[in-house]
């Protein structure tokens, strides 16, 4: 999966083992593994998020579902991108891409690419019984049309939807592949995996994708939905080099408005008070649990004195577009923006008198050498009392990790829950040595200390409990 959302609603695993691979059950008669791959292939297709400028963010998977183009694919394959393009095993590649619909919340997305007579998955809408044959078609790591086999290990209820564990292997770039069952019909999408876990892979049922299609849905571009650079094609920047313009109060609102504001967008800050007006610029780096707002000073053209980093404790959009953010002490409310970006102000009581303030931020690309964004984590911990007994049942965690930085420090804010109802912040900054290596303690006693390369970290994790207990292991995080 490429990227991986970990951070997904897909937070929760029950404590129970899977099946063994030799449980599987397959009907009598029903087609083998061999004939099923080779008739599924040919509508199974690789998806390319691309940025403002054409670079590739993402890879994924996915599948057709209408000899007209639909195909089904998970949202977070698509988060951040201004376009795509789809790849079908005849090697044809379609960059007119449009989004019928999406739902980040299932992590679900529509596509539509201009077709006609194309081959199509069958698909059905109940889930097969634990135990019964699953079958796997993805890009793993760009290679297309990669098939496994494995069994339903469980399904579970999480959020009011229900989640299916499967044991056939998903690696990074399966993200929005097809989970048929023994005679070859499509009935989950493959979303997650826990890189900790022993065969711990997950899907969502392709029934709430076909809700999602009897909608009816207007088409709409990549860049209105997933909050694309649309405006940065224009001429704005999509990384660190130079500045956005400054927000206007007259920009369109988003009609309609994305469903998540999660992701990293290139800000200005204006402030305003009976003193002085100052301009800042910078990044905000969040989701709806954790983020950074960096900010530095504007001293002439292009010109930054020093940066200033502040966690972010909520950012967060509603349904009908408005937007909040909390950072530091300082509240912003406002709206989403038709260029994918947003507008936010607001005005506090100081010393001086009364100061008003905005930020305007539009959507940025990071290259994938970069070490900060928002990550997807996961980690599977042992938890040891103090009296230096370990417990024998794991814990699994997931949820979201934000890394930023201002010279040679990192920031980390982290966000993770486990399958018992638990949930743990962890927010710290420290040195970043040799540019990859980092040891970072927050004022609880928590430690994150590791490495962080090309979109990819790797730590180990130890939370120390009031009561003298710890948690323990080692956390795999993926860039989006």
């Amino acid at each position: 999966m490429s990227p991986l959302r970990l951070a997904s609603p897909f937070l929760a695993l029950l404590a129970i083992a899977p099946l063994s691979a030799a449980a599987a059950q397959s009907r009598p008669g029903s087609p083998s593994t061999a004939d099923i791959a080779a008739v599924a292939t040919p509508a199974t297709v690789t998806i390319l998020a691309l940025g403002a400028n054409d670079d590739t963010l993402a890879l994924g998977s996915g599948f057709i579902v209408r000899e007209s183009g639909v195909i089904v694919t998970n949202f977070h394959v698509l988060r951040g991108a201004s376009g795509a393009a789809v790849l079908l095993p005849s090697k044809e590649r379609f960059t007119r891409v449009s989004v019928l619909d999406a739902d980040s919340a299932l992590d679900l997305a529509l596509l539509k690419i201009p077709g006609a007579g194309l081959p199509v998955l069958a698909t059905r809408t109940t889930t097969p019984r634990v135990g019964e044959k699953v079958i796997t078609i993805g890009s793993p790591l760009g290679l297309s049309q990669t098939v496994s086999e494995g069994i339903v290990s469980a399904t579970r209820m999480l959020g009011g939807h229900e989640v299916v564990q499967i044991t056939a292997p998903i690696s990074h770039g399966s993200s929005g592949g097809a989970v048929l069952d023994a005679d070859g019909k499509v009935f989950a999408v493959s979303t997650s995996l826990l890189a900790e876990g022993q065969a711990l892979n997950f899907a969502i049922p392709v029934r709430y994708a076909l809700g999602l299609l009897g909608d009816n849905p207007r088409p709409r571009t990549v860049a209105e939905v997933f909050g694309a650079p649309a405006a940065m094609q224009a001429g704005r920047p999509s990384s660190g080099a130079g500045s956005p313009s400054a927000p206007d109060a007259a920009t369109r609102r988003a009609n309609p408005p994305r469903l998540s504001v999660s992701g990293v967008y290139r800000v200005v800050h204006k402030i305003h008070t009976s003193a002085t007006d100052a301009t800042q610029v910078g990044y905000l780096i969040a989701t709806e649990h954790v983020g950074f707002l960096a900010l530095a000073n504007v001293l002439g053209k292009d010109s930054l004195s020093y940066s200033r980093i502040f966690d972010v404790s909520r950012w967060a959009t509603t349904s009908n577009g408005d937007v909040v953010l909390v950072a530091g002490a300082t509240t912003w409310d406002g709206y989403q923006t038709a260029d994918g970006g947003f507008i936010a102000g607001g005005r506090s009581t100081t010393k001086s008198g009364l100061a008003t303030y905005s930020l305007g931020g539009v959507p940025a690309s990071l290259p994938l050498s970069r070490s900060d964004g928002v990550f997807a984590a996961s980690v599977r911990t042992k938890y040891r009392t103090a009296e230096g007994v370990t417990a024998p049942q794991p814990f699994d965690w997931r949820g979201e990790l934000v890394i930023a930085f201002a010279h040679d420090t990192m920031y980390a804010s982290m966000y993770l829950s486990n399958d018992r109802g638990g949930f743990v912040y962890f927010r710290a900054h420290g040195p970043l040595e040799d540019r990859e290596a980092f040891d970072l303690t927050n004022t609880n006693g928590a430690r994150l200390r590791g490495f962080v390369r090309q979109g990819v970290l790797t730590a180990s994790w130890e939370d120390v409990r009031a009561k003298g207990g710890t948690f323990f292991g080692t956390l795999n995080a993926e860039r989006r």
